[in-house]
């Protein structure tokens, strides 16, 4: 069965609130194959797979894929796509249940206003690398060039090699196909970002793996109330050239004790490179970060002709117990960390943190 479109006897009612709107009703229950395409409201009667070319494919806009506890899983190793892929889509949900072992776990491509929650993205994993990247995968939830979409209350556990959750918009020398649109106004809310280490050399000391991961031009979108946890690199890394976003009310413990070469994982980091210049304007505040490898929280600085991060307000963070390992060397600069008798030296604005750290924030500068 290539296409479904089941809706027998479907009564959909629409309620508003100030999330995205919920269709709700009685749709007909669905047994899929592998590959299939969904095209109307579904509700899963069974488990999809083990599934060797993608898993479910959504090919209409304002539809609900409700897995209604069912997994869709693909094999183990890799090469079998993604488990539920949305290319273009508008107002779709995607909720209650499981995706795991593809390349990526959810794919919202080019899309807008779609909602993804209460799903577990468990060991999706891809081996690919460099040109054999493809847009999302490596991802638990991948967000390519996609707006005002929702991620609620998911979990995303030991998926990579590149994030728990990704958000992706300019073009990425990882990724084959590119990306043409910035994502924004996305909201990653209360989502468990826990364990997510691979790599993509057989050695994990070299992991890249990041919890939350918000690649260059990635602006204005929210990343909100989540638990970050164990994951290999950063917990949550804004990239050279991400811009404008809000990171409140996380939990990020304990990242980055995996690598060991290049640097250590931090809680939060606000990178630069002197290709897209720094992660400028971002508003850090009422996060809790602790026992991270490295920094707690760190905006990197300029180094040579590389402009640093600049022009971000972090406040009302709490980071302690952090530092865990010795400091490697770093090709981003120096670290400018908590602590609120610096004078903005580094164009930033420290105000009312609660921190223990090593780094003086003006440290090289």
């Amino acid at each position: 069965m290539s296409s479904v479109a089941r809706r027998a006897g479907l009564t959909a009612v629409l309620i508003t609130s100030l999330s995205t709107p919920v269709w709700v009703g009685t749709a007909s229950a669905a047994v899929l194959a592998c590959g299939a395409t969904v095209s109307a409201n579904t509700v899963l009667d069974a488990d999809v797979g083990p599934c060797s070319n993608n898993g479910l494919v959504v090919t209409a806009d304002n539809v609900t894929l409700d897995l209604n506890g069912h997994r869709v899983f693909g094999r183990a190793g890799s090469g079998d796509g993604v488990g539920i892929l949305l290319v273009g889509r508008t107002g779709v949900t995607v909720q209650n249940g499981s995706v795991r072992d593809f390349d990526g776990g959810v794919v919202i491509d080019q899309g807008r206003a779609n909602t993804v929650r209460h799903v577990d993205a468990f060991d999706n994993i891809t081996t690919g690398v460099g040109a054999n990247f493809r847009a999302g995968h490596g991802n638990g939830i991948g967000i390519v060039s996609s707006k005002d979409n929702l991620i609620f209350g998911n979990n995303t556990v030991n998926n990579g090699p590149r994030a728990g959750i990704g958000l992706y918009s300019a073009r990425d020398p990882f990724d084959a196909l590119g990306t043409r649109l910035i994502s924004s106004g996305n909201r990653v809310d209360s989502n468990s970002v826990v364990g997510n280490i691979s790599s993509t050399t057989a050695n994990l000391v070299d992991t890249d793996n990041i919890g939350i991961r918000i690649e260059p031009l990635t602006s204005r979108n929210f990343f909100l109330n989540n638990r970050v946890v164990g994951n290999g690199l950063d917990g949550i890394t804004l990239f050279a050239g991400a811009s404008e976003n809000v990171v409140r009310g996380n939990v990020v413990d304990r990242n980055g004790h995996i690598r060991v070469a290049v640097r250590r994982g931090n809680g939060i980091g606000l990178q630069s490179l002197p290709s897209a210049g720094g992660a400028n304007r971002n508003l850090i505040e009422y996060n809790l970060v602790t026992r991270n490898a490295d920094n707690g929280i760190v905006a990197r600085g300029p180094r040579g002709t590389q402009p640093g991060a600049r022009f971000n307000t972090i406040r009302f963070n709490t980071a302690i117990g952090n530092v865990a390992l010795p400091t490697l060397p770093s090709i981003f600069g120096p670290a400018y960390d908590l602590l609120d008798t610096n004078p903005d030296c580094d164009d930033n604005v420290w105000r009312s943190n609660r921190y223990r750290t090593a780094f003086p924030p003006c440290a090289g500068a």
